[in-house]
């Protein structure tokens, strides 16, 4: 799996390793002092408390391996995602973040089966132009995304489609100090057991939806 532990003067990178026993893409952190060459493997730089993915390098699928969750992020300073692929994590979401604050930009979370795509557990995360496909939470909250423990989300010009959980097939919001903005994202056929075919809050959760955010077949 992946784990980012953002400190000052760190670098972050992603680089490829080889298929463990379970099988798969994985990714590594490589930490290394600022003033470090910052070139990974697969052509992607590394800048201070940043994974990205540069214009002409491909874009990296990191795919889970023994049930794990592909990244833990745990940061005390900004941490920005770029171009990344998450897929297959099917005991742990691919993403489980308390980091301060966190930027997802042109990502893609696909097939995510156990506990959805993204666990936001406090802190704060701006998601643009990213998609959200086909992950589940067959038990639990949110099959594309669930914000508790006060954590605020932003989305924007995202999709989310044929994600879904028991409540909050797409997003799930819980607890009155936690919040999700919804700013032209669209949210297509999402499904849930229990309530919220595409969101569903509960403990005062607050979601705000506006500029053409599309709902539609959710059930």
């Amino acid at each position: 799996a992946l784990s980012l532990v953002a400190e000052r003067g760190a670098v972050l990178r992603v680089a490829p390793v080889a298929a463990s026993a379970g099988g798969g893409v994985l990714g590594r952190a490589l930490r290394s002092p600022a003033n470090s060459p910052a070139n990974s493997h697969d052509g992607s730089s590394g800048l201070a408390n940043r994974v990205r993915r540069t214009s002409a390098a491909p874009r990296r699928a990191l795919q889970s391996s023994a049930g794990a969750a592909l990244i833990a992020l745990s940061a005390r300073l900004p941490v920005r995602l770029e171009g990344l692929t998450l897929l297959g994590a099917d005991a742990a979401p691919a993403l489980v973040t308390s980091a301060a604050a966190l930027s997802i930009l042109r990502c893609t979370f696909a097939n995510n089966t156990a506990e959805g795509a993204v666990r936001i557990e406090r802190g704060s995360v701006h998601v643009a132009e990213s998609v959200f496909e086909s992950n589940s939470a067959p038990d639990g909250r949110g099959g594309a995304i669930s914000v508790a423990g006060g954590g605020q989300l932003v989305l924007r010009d995202s999709t989310f489609s044929g994600n879904s959980a028991r409540w909050g097939g797409a997003l799930h919001v819980r607890g009155n100090t936690s919040s999700a903005e919804m700013v032209a994202c669209t949210i297509l056929y999402n499904t849930a057991d229990s309530a919220g075919g595409g969101i569903a809050t509960d403990d005062g959760g607050n979601i705000l939806m506006s500029n053409r955010t599309l709902l539609r077949g959710n059930a």
